[in-house]
């Protein structure tokens, strides 16, 4: 037998790994991906100044919120009797921590502007890092966002967990070449994952859903 070592995992880290090995244990779920197309993104970005720049997490959640409101039944858990519908987008955002992960939640996103709700996500993950964030904080997400653009990932399956019924994964932002009557132009695809649980909605109505949030990244303007 190979000789080893224990090393026991930190304690969020340990927390984290019961949490989605019960989430995976009490649903159906199942993921697509789509690649999006991310150049109206890129040119909304390097248009705004260092004063006024927003994060690439800030739109992409503006296009959930967006998508969020013509999907409404997609912003709920599911029970016994059937869907219970939120009023309201209460949207967290995985943070990666030195020791795990952890997802503070923005209340009532769907009420804020961009500038509001980029804010609103600057704080939540600065509090994360700093370890200010309060219990209440962690609580009652309707909506999860995980991103791993920052480390160069295209696309990946997100874990769906709190009896959410989607969230959706971000990859990175991708400079590529696509053909045009010249032969080629410079343009730049986003990765999106939505991992969905197959109890509450089926794979073609998640595929609506996922179009619906690229659909809305193309008019990034309509989105400030």
């Amino acid at each position: 037998m190979p000789r080893f070592t224990t090393v026991p995992l930190p304690p969020l880290q340990a927390l984290n790994a019961r949490t989605m090995q019960t989430a995976l244990s009490q649903s159906a779920q199942a993921t697509i991906h789509t690649d999006a197309d991310a150049g109206p993104l890129v040119a909304f970005r390097e248009a705004r100044t260092d004063h006024d720049d927003v994060s690439l997490e800030a739109l992409v959640a503006r296009a959930v919120v967006s998508a969020l409101a013509a999907f409404p039944h997609i912003n709920a858990r599911i029970g016994v009797e059937g869907l219970a519908v939120y009023h309201g987008v209460n949207l967290g955002l995985m943070v990666v921590l030195e020791k795990g992960v952890i997802v503070p939640v923005v209340e009532d996103a769907d009420a804020l502007s961009l500038r509001e709700l980029d804010a609103a996500l600057r704080e939540i993950t600065e509090k994360a890092h700093s370890g200010r964030l309060k219990p209440s904080e962690t609580r009652r997400a309707t909506f999860t966002l995980a991103s791993l653009a920052d480390y160069g990932i295209d696309s990946f399956t997100p874990i769906l967990v709190s009896e959410m019924i989607a969230t959706l994964g971000i990859g990175r932002v991708r400079a590529v070449c696509e053909p045009d009557e010249t032969g080629c132009r410079r343009g730049h695809r986003i990765g999106l994952s939505l991992t969905f649980d197959h109890r509450a909605i089926h794979g073609v109505e998640a595929a609506r859903f996922l179009h619906a949030i690229s659909d809305a990244l193309v008019d990034a303007e309509a989105l400030a």
